[in-house]
């Protein structure tokens, strides 16, 4: 190598040329970088600012018998396109972990442990409640956890709403679930959504909608969005201080249908069918098909079909004006599309730096 070459070679990198660079690496490859120099951090961050920004997370939360909250998760980086494992420490809670939004849960009758962070590395645990409980909704709305239907046979009222304050450390007893909800008044049946200070529970066979107030601590409905026929099952999340709405085995055809909601006014707005040839496919699983949002204004919609099919959903441009973006998450391996509870959660590098500090956690490409 001549004088020259060496001497090009060990030219820095800087500017642009090393923003381009960084803005095409996996975010947990950008770790290091971070931390090399002030220049080198402002580059990174510049990149994902700018070039690549980066998007909510998609994780799949494996169950196992002998372990209720899994160890460890994989997550998908839909900006980088790959999958990640996440090794993080076990929590000491008994009961199935389910989900509902990007809330994680497992109650047993004595307790309830819940994590609401984005890569759930942190979990609270509360004593009660005080009904025995096999299957019911569970939701974080806004300071109290509602605990609702699901009880066990021999408890009076398997239809009994419970709230616990996270500031007063008190359960309260409230208004039992509508009669109409009767016949099923559990988490198979109901898919959940929290906005604000309102609870929203979605019959998954019917469609219709009704409503907690967890201030007032009473109930309200069925809400007719006038969309009631267009599916046989269904599926809510909260986005953006609104609903977004999920509808599988359309009676018009194949595939799902998604509509973005306004709470009070109950304006109903289309934000697409899912396309493509998996469209076929998806919604098989029926009763699980399910929707977890952020309020960046993404939405991953997911089938309960063997093949685990996930959607992706994002808003596009400035505003509404901008239009909705569709796409298919990329298959991960064979243990990615087995049967997961899922989540999405917004991880940025504040949060993968926070994370790769903490005892136990380890993050890896699959």
């Amino acid at each position: 190598m001549s004088s020259e070459e060496e001497n090009l070679s060990e030219l820095p990198l800087y500017g642009d040329i090393l923003q381009h660079i960084l803005g095409r690496l996996p975010l947990i490859h950008l770790l290091p970088a971070l931390h090399v120099s002030r220049s080198w951090s402002h580059a990174v961050r510049s990149s994902l600012l700018h070039l690549n920004p980066s998007k909510p997370w998609l994780l799949l939360h494996h169950s196992h018998s002998h372990s209720p909250l899994p160890r460890p998760a994989t997550a998908y980086d839909p900006s980088s396109l790959h999958w990640l494992r996440l090794q993080r420490p076990a929590c000491p809670a008994t009961g199935t972990l389910r989900s509902s939004g990007n809330m994680l849960y497992a109650i047993s009758p004595s307790k309830i442990s819940f994590s609401v962070d984005p890569l759930h590395l942190t979990w609270h645990h509360l004593d009660g409640p005080l009904v025995w409980r096999a299957d019911p909704i569970v939701a974080l709305v806004g300071r109290s956890v509602v605990v609702a239907g699901g009880a066990c046979d021999f408890e009076d009222d398997p239809m009994a709403v419970e709230t616990y304050d996270l500031d007063a450390g008190t359960w309260s007893s409230c208004d039992s679930m509508p009669s109409v909800l009767r016949d099923c008044p559990a988490s198979t049946c109901l898919s959940v959504a929290s906005v604000g200070d309102n609870m929203y529970v979605m019959e998954k066979a019917t469609g219709a909608l009704h409503v907690y107030d967890a201030l007032k601590m009473t109930w309200e409905g069925p809400v007719d969005l006038g969309i009631a026929g267009e599916g046989r099952w269904w599926a809510i999340g909260g986005m953006r201080g609104g609903l977004v709405v999920a509808a599988g085995g359309l009676v018009s055809g194949k595939g799902v249908r998604v509509w973005e909601v306004e709470v009070g006014t109950w304006r109903v707005g289309e934000m697409g069918e899912i396309p493509g040839e998996m469209a076929g496919k998806f919604g098989e699983g029926g009763r699980s098909m399910g929707v977890c949002c952020s309020d960046r204004g993404w939405a991953y919609v997911y089938g309960g079909g063997e093949g685990g099919e996930v959607a992706w959903c994002e808003l596009g441009g400035k505003g509404k004006e901008g239009g909705w973006k569709w796409g298919w998450v990329e298959e991960g391996d064979d243990e990615v599309r087995t049967e997961a509870v899922l989540t999405c959660g917004d991880v940025g590098l504040e949060e993968l730096d926070l994370a790769m500090m903490m005892p136990g956690v380890e993050v890896h490409l699959l």
